[in-house]
């Protein structure tokens, strides 16, 4: 319930850090990537550079085109993935909130660093599929359960044209849609 000061915070694969005032330092929050399969992921700190992401990981898969790497986001303009280019420079940060598909040439853990929101993060959405991801390193409920009336669903209903979101399972190579009438998340 008070602020809180430190240097940095190391999170592990599956943990969780809600601040429930201020919060100063970094955050190094890593995730595994147990296969080769592709992932959706967004970044859970505010500043990583992509440039130096993607060097950090240097298991980034190539692509078809061998300029395209394997992390790219979602265009709806052209209903189409726009892939990190080798060599790139100046490419920037994660925006906060924007998801991102990534693939690794092996298995490993993937690691973001930066600071951490601990303010709400708006993210504009348009017509079609928004790839969309949580912008903070803890957890966020999808639909019902104990407090439903703060999840992600229910805040967002009267902007979304179906309340539905759509979740990449990487294991069966398909989405699994989470609605109000899914069990709780």
């Amino acid at each position: 319930g008070s602020a809180v000061d430190i240097n940095s915070v190391t999170m592990a694969n599956g943990s969780s850090l809600i601040a429930n005032s201020t919060f100063s330092g970094n955050v190094t929050y890593t995730r595994n990537l147990a296969t080769t399969n592709w992932y959706l992921v967004s970044s859970p700190v505010i500043g990583q550079d992509i440039d130096t992401f993607a060097a950090a990981e240097g298991l980034l898969a190539s692509g078809s085109n061998i300029n395209n790497m394997g992390l790219a986001s979602y265009d709806n303009t052209s209903s189409a993935w726009s892939y990190y280019q080798s060599g790139a420079s100046g490419t920037g940060a994660f925006a906060s909130a924007s998801g991102r598909s990534i693939k690794l040439a092996a298995a490993g853990d993937i690691s973001f660093t930066g600071t951490m929101a601990v303010d709400n993060v708006n993210h504009a959405i348009t017509n079609g599929y928004n790839l969309v991801g949580n912008p903070y390193p803890s957890y966020i409920a999808a639909n019902t359960g104990a407090d439903s009336s703060n999840n992600i669903l229910t805040v967002n209903t009267s902007i979304l044209s179906e309340a539905t979101l759509w979740f990449w399972n990487q294991a069966t190579n398909t989405y699994d849609a989470i609605n109000q009438a899914s069990s709780s998340m």
